[in-house]
């Protein structure tokens, strides 16, 4: 899960296609998937809000308090800006329908890194100050392997 928040039809499409119990497919993935995050959400594990993504307002899970321990740092502080959430909801549409599109070629996906993580490489934890000029990074990195192709 990107910490800074993923579209509840991606979180179903990816983790309840499938019953985990009999490996059937689910005809339900999407409540399925709304009823895991109920749970988490009641243990405090994630929050589901709402957030506009140019086009329609969509339910969104972040990470909430709980897992602080596990990200390394405070989860309410991993949400992509408000100018920017819509900007990141439709990447994170664009990279699964790419990375399906790898699977169905016999490929798969091997790691992505978004804007603000490429950007804070590139940062190195400095704070941004009032003239700072960095160079413009892509949306996304996609890392993927196809069988009989070489890089």
């Amino acid at each position: 899960m990107d910490r800074r928040g993923v579209p509840i039809e991606l979180l179903a499409a990816e983790f309840f296609a499938l019953n985990p119990f009999n490996d059937e497919v689910n005809t339900n993935p999407l409540r399925a998937c709304e009823q895991r995050l109920r749970a988490l959400a009641r243990d405090g594990y994630v929050s589901v809000v709402k957030q506009h993504d140019g086009r329609r307002r969509r339910k969104i899970v972040v990470a909430a308090n709980a897992v602080n321990g596990v990200l390394g740092g405070r989860a309410s502080r991993r949400r992509a800006p408000a100018r920017s959430g819509a900007h990141h909801v439709v990447t994170q549409e664009v990279v699964a329908k790419f990375k399906r599109s790898v699977e169905a070629r016999g490929g798969r996906g091997v790691e992505v890194k978004f804007e603000a993580d490429l950007r804070a490489v590139l940062q190195r934890g400095r704070r941004v100050r009032r003239g700072d000029a960095f160079p413009t990074v892509p949306d996304a990195v996609c890392v993927v392997e196809i069988p009989g192709r070489c890089r």
